[in-house]
């Protein structure tokens, strides 16, 4: 039989395995999941909004067709290893999140000029809130986020390079909130 000491532990050790985020989710607050959720869907909508906008106005609608370009412009995609399958660490997950869509916000601001500017603010000023939403949950987790140093951005002198990177960021943005959705259940 078990002695009370033995029973509490047990006791203890299933509270923290049950109330542990599954594999993959990134909370089980469901406050926090419901509410981003439909905030990452309505800043994926802007961004296929604006890079529809690119496709028509400059004929860039492929981001698959841009990818030697993408290297040359020396613009990588947010990186989310650790929110994949197989891979997922919320810690991890979390902070490649929290520096990604930093990174992210930092890009759309850099990059203004072809698209309505009132468009662009709104798309970053709900980067800052969602980053925001990130942060506090990290918080509330005490998740502390693992920093990876900014990089300076690149400028560019041809019009061409500065509408390609600008489609390139819009796409690295739909698919960063494409995996958050995931997460978020």
């Amino acid at each position: 039989m078990f002695s009370l000491r033995d029973f509490l532990f047990i006791l203890c050790l299933s509270w923290r395995v049950l109330s542990a985020p599954l594999p993959g989710i990134l909370s089980t607050n469901k406050e926090f999941l419901q509410i981003n959720k439909e905030f990452s869907r309505k800043i994926t909508r802007d961004a296929e909004k604006l890079k529809n906008l690119m496709c028509d106005n400059h004929g860039l609608c492929e981001k698959s067709e841009l990818t030697l370009i993408q290297e040359h412009l020396q613009l990588p995609d947010v990186p989310l290893g650790q929110c994949q399958a197989g891979s997922f660490s919320q810690e991890g997950c979390f902070s490649q999140l929290s520096n990604g869509l930093q990174e992210l916000q930092r890009r759309v601001v850099a990059m203004p000029g072809h698209l309505p500017e009132a468009d662009l603010q709104r798309l970053e000023k709900d980067i800052s809130d969602l980053l925001v939403n990130i942060q506090e949950e990290m918080e509330a987790q005490g998740i502390t986020a693992q920093s990876s140093p900014s990089q300076a951005l690149p400028t560019y002198s041809k019009g061409f390079h500065k509408k390609v990177a600008m489609f390139l960021i819009l796409s690295d943005l739909a698919s960063t909130m494409g995996t958050l959705q995931s997460l978020l259940g």
